[in-house]
């Protein structure tokens, strides 16, 4: 499996107007996504977080960074 999560402290929360749909976002930490992965019954092969710059977050709130937690793992 290959996956890209939020990554960061614990979130949740909706934007009204994504991409012109309403939108659900959460993310946890690093350490809870592989704590999850692993109870969904995988073992983590490889994780890494990657912290990207968006030139505009959301409308006429300007630029932003988001962090993205990819993890490859394999069913055990």
């Amino acid at each position: 499996m290959l996956a890209t999560l939020g990554s960061g402290a614990s979130h949740e929360g909706v934007v009204e107007d994504w991409l012109g749909v309403r939108m659900f976002f959460s993310g946890f930490d690093e350490e809870t996504n592989e704590r999850l992965v692993r109870e969904a019954g995988f073992e983590v092969v490889q994780s890494q977080v990657e912290v990207i710059h968006e030139p505009e977050s959301e409308l006429g709130k300007g630029a932003a960074t988001a962090a993205f937690h990819w993890i490859l793992a394999r069913k055990l």
